[in-house]
């Protein structure tokens, strides 16, 4: 349902990038961590987090777009975007500056809603496509699905998709045109 309307934005962009990520059966656990690998706690990242309901309801109201960090608890890469991406403080600002997050457990039977519709966390990921992780989803403030990026995403990389879109860059130039500049800032 949602995946059809999902422009992979002439985000093309984000499909540029050699990005990896977890499929079913990459476990590897990252020695030294508890919770699973997810480290605890960071305190600028554990306040961007919203419920899928509040990010798209603040999303509408404030004219910023919706941001959702759909993960496993399994899954290395998810770990990794967790503990080293979403703690950078580039991403923290621009997360905050155009952003409203949230987090959607691809393999949860707990209940959200998007766009008034009420479903599981799973079922909401298998409708977004979703078949590797982590994926981050973009939905626009109107709660159109706009852009799905699989994979990890290093932090300078992240910083650079969040400003294209946050700054509707990506209506006047093309990803790689805008990253160019954005490398030499």
């Amino acid at each position: 349902m949602y995946h059809q309307f999902v422009q992979v934005l002439g985000l093309k962009i984000l499909l540029l990038f050699l990005l990896t990520g977890c499929s079913d059966g990459d476990s590897a656990q990252a020695e030294g961590t508890e919770n699973n690998g997810y480290e605890e706690p960071h305190e600028q990242r554990d306040q961007l987090w919203n419920s899928l309901e509040e990010a798209q309801g603040k999303a509408s109201e404030n004219d910023k777009w919706v941001l959702i960090d759909i993960y496993t608890e399994w899954c290395a890469y998810c770990r990794q975007m967790y503990n080293e991406t979403y703690t950078n403080q580039r991403v923290i600002d621009k997360l905050n500056e155009y952003f409203y997050v949230t987090r959607v457990d691809a393999e949860s039977d707990e209940m959200v809603k998007f766009n008034g519709e009420e479903l599981s966390m799973e079922r909401l990921a298998a409708e977004f496509g979703v078949t590797s992780y982590p994926t981050t989803v973009i939905v626009k403030p109107d709660g159109e699905p706009f852009a799905i990026q699989p994979g990890y995403i290093e932090a300078d990389q992240f910083t650079g998709i969040l400003t294209y879109v946050g700054t509707d860059a990506y209506e006047d130039v093309s990803f790689d045109e805008y990253m160019e500049e954005f490398d030499d800032q």
